[in-house]
Order: C-alpha cells, then sequence, then structure tokens
C-alpha cells in the first residue's frame, strides 16, 4: 500500500535523523521545545500571506516533533515529563500555526474562513483533550483518523496547493468527526469494562473495538491499509475540488 511504504520510508528516515541529532549531544526535551521555533516562523509567513514559506516551515517542525521521541527512546533519556512537555508543545504549535492562518483570512477580508479556522483548531484540541481525558478511566483510546500528522499534512498540502481554506473546511469536519469518535469509544469501552466487573482483561483494542460499518463511518482504518489509502485520496482530492467559499 502506498502509505505503507512512505511510513517504512520515514520511519528509516527518521531513524537516521534521530541518530546524527543523538550523536550531537542535544537533549530530547531541548529538541522538543525547538520545535516551536519553526512553528512560530510558519505562523508569522501565514499571517503576512507567505503560504509556501509558511508550509516549508511548518515542514521542519512536523519533523522536530517526530524525532524528539526516536532520539529520547536511541539515548535512553525517555521520561514521563518529556511525554507531558511533548503534548503541551504540539498544542502550542498547533495554535501557531491555526492563529497564523485565522489571521491570514481575517487580514484579507475572508471571515467565513476565520470561524472555519476556530472551528478546526477548537476540533484539533479536541482530539488530543478527549483522548488525554479517557486514558484517565480506560486503557487507551488512540482511535480516529484526524491524528496530529494527518492534520499538519492537510495544512501543509493546503499552503503548498494554495487552498488553505478548503484545508480548513475539511479540517473543521475531520477534526470534530475524530473527537466525537473517541467520545463514543470512551463510552463503548467504559460499558464494556462495567460490565465486566470492572475487567479489562480480553478487552478489544483501538478501532478492534469497531465494526466494518464504524470504520467507514468515521474514516478510521489502519495506517498502511487500502481502506487507509482510499480514505487520504478522497480527502486529497476534496482538498482540490472544494470550492472557494
Amino acid at each position: 500500500m502506498i502509505s505503507e511504504g512512505i511510513g517504512r520510508a520515514g520511519l528509516a528516515l527518521k531513524a537516521v535523523v534521530a541518530r546524527l541529532v543523538g550523536a550531537a549531544g542535544i537533549p530530547p526535551n531541548v529538541l522538543t521545545l525547538s520545535s516551536l521555533v519553526p512553528m512560530g516562523l510558519a505562523g508569522w509567513h501565514l499571517g503576512h500571506g507567505n503560504l509556501e514559506v509558511a508550509a516549508s516551515w511548518t515542514l521542519v517542525g512536523g519533523v522536530l516533533d517526530l524525532i524528539d521521541g526516536a532520539v529520547a527512546r536511541m539515548s535512553g533519556k525517555t521520561s514521563t515529563f518529556g511525554a507531558v512537555l511533548d503534548s503541551v508543545v504540539d498544542r502550542a504549535s498547533d495554535t501557531l500555526v491555526y492563529v497564523g492562518g485565522i489571521y491570514y483570512f481575517h487580514a484579507t477580508g475572508q471571515p467565513t474562513y476565520v470561524v472555519l479556522g476556530a472551528i478546526a483548531l477548537g476540533g484539533a484540541i479536541g482530539v488530543s483533550y478527549t483522548r488525554a481525558r479517557a486514558e484517565n478511566v480506560i486503557p487507551e483510546c488512540r482511535v480516529g483518523f484526524t491524528e496530529r500528522g494527518e492534520r499538519l499534512a492537510l495544512i501543509i498540502l493546503g499552503l503548498y496547493l494554495g487552498h488553505l481554506g478548503q484545508a480548513f473546511i475539511l479540517l473543521a469536519f475531520l477534526a470534530w468527526l475524530t473527537t466525537v469518535q473517541r467520545l463514543l469509544h470512551a463510552y463503548r469501552v467504559i460499558i464494556r469494562i462495567e460490565r465486566a466487573g470492572g475487567s479489562t482483561e480480553g478487552l478489544p483494542v483501538g478501532i478492534a473495538v469497531w465494526g466494518t460499518l464504524g470504520r467507514w463511518l468515521f474514516l478510521n482504518w489502519p495506517r498502511g491499509s487500502w481502506q487507509y489509502d482510499l480514505v487520504c485520496a478522497a480527502i486529497i482530492a476534496a482538498l482540490w475540488f472544494l470550492p472557494q467559499l
């Protein structure tokens, strides 16, 4: 599958970059914090209408975010605080980019996209918060198509193609779709645990809780599957063909 091949190439590249960065002795937490710099630059350039430059800086920030965990594992410096810091920095990074886009549409007199950008930002926060809150009471809640990687990829594509408004339309829908799925997922798992008297033994993991109909309804298939590739292709087509509002 296409996404499977891209995933293998990405993992290989991440391992090489992580080894190089780790050899330089950069602490993982410093690397995590450093991703705020390119994301801040992305937001600034986006706010000033430099869409392709903003896309490039967002890509750099995404790469830094991708390798900090790998560097921590390779150097044996993983920590609970590092995981918390990574999550907080991810939310701050997302906000910088979205706010840049919202300001751009405000400055260019496109209020519809200002509202859609705000809805998309709320959805992005909702995706992460719902999982974090749910995992206080259930073993895991990592379901839904719109993970952070997919959201960033959609923004980067939208910027390079000059279709940021269409990306905001899609993100306003997709991020909230994932938020709703995670909320329903938590409900379904909690009910199963309660019926089992509090036991989590034999509990299905992740999207195994969902049947075929549910997976299609929420566009939620494993990365590397042909269904995931089909969903990605449909979203990219929508990004290209959606009309300007």
